[in-house]
């Protein structure tokens, strides 16, 4: 779906901008992910069970929450973790008074963060155990939660993230990858350029997780080096748009393979009426 390649590569530029501290186009970046993925949301609300509406909840509550991670750390972080700057960026955008009181704001900001991660973290596993456990569930729903499992491991990095914790943070990210690839398995055909942008943002987020973690933002390249596998994501992700819009987005209208960030997540009539039934 269309909106789905959409939300994807906001998603991604706005990771692209942020680990550069470029929040002139990362702030407009996640606005129109989340715009998009709260419209698809509402779009979809009365042909979805309410399952798939928790797992697109989930989803929001991470946007949300990582959005204002960045805010926080665009007005009230001076610099990286060693100190360092780019030309673009030299020092929080927003000083409220002493730098007791900004540290202060941005700690309350980070902990609300951590709510809405943790929220996020519940909403999924709910609706993953929900449709896991219940024999009403239909095939095509198991495939999106099959499809949807990495979305709570990764938010769970983010949290640990928060929390400046690496050992956890990396064992989150390797259970997220290997979600993932179990997921593109089981689709049963070859992997796409969809699967590789995924893939692809992933590891230009764990490069950008280990160099500020690690390595103490010793030095800029690991960022550098993550925007510009992000980039290429985007650029994959893009070329697709591109394309699709070139072919009149008759290509994969009926398709039900998933797309990155959330699936294209309907019900055929004959499932959503046995849903109901149950």
């Amino acid at each position: 779906m269309k909106f789905q390649r959409l939300i994807f590569l906001c998603w991604i530029l706005k990771d692209a901008c942020w680990v550069l501290l470029f929040p002139y186009l990362a702030w407009p970046a996640l606005a129109g992910a989340l715009g998009l993925e709260i419209g698809c949301l509402i779009w979809f609300w009365h042909s979805e069970a309410w399952p798939l509406k928790m797992v697109r909840f989930s989803v929001i509550a991470w946007m949300f929450g990582n959005g204002l991670w960045m805010t926080s750390e665009f007005l009230f972080e001076s610099a990286t973790r060693n100190g360092g700057t780019f030309p673009w960026f030299h020092g929080l955008l927003w000083v409220i008074g002493s730098a007791e009181t900004d540290a202060g704001v941005d700690s309350a900001i980070l902990w609300a963060v951590r709510g809405l991660l943790v929220l996020s973290i519940l909403l999924h596993v709910t609706a993953q155990g929900y449709v896991r456990s219940s024999r009403f569930a239909t095939q095509q729903m198991m495939s999106v939660m099959d499809d949807e499992a990495w979305i709570g491991a990764w938010v769970l990095k983010d949290l640990f993230w928060t929390l400046s914790l690496l050992v956890p943070g990396l064992a989150a990210a390797a259970m997220t990858l290997g979600l993932m690839l179990r997921s593109m398995s089981l689709k049963g055909h070859r992997w796409n350029v969809d699967d590789g942008s995924e893939l692809l943002w992933l590891f230009g987020n764990i490069v950008w997780f280990v160099g500020e973690l690690a390595l103490q933002d010793g030095s800029h390249w690991p960022r550098i080096l993550a925007c510009g596998i992000l980039s290429f994501a985007a650029f994959l992700q893009a070329s697709e748009l591109l394309k699709e819009h070139l072919q009149g987005g008759r290509q994969g209208e009926h398709s039900e393979e998933s797309y990155p960030l959330l699936s294209d997540i309907y019900l055929k009539e004959k499932d959503l009426e046995a849903i109901k039934e149950s």
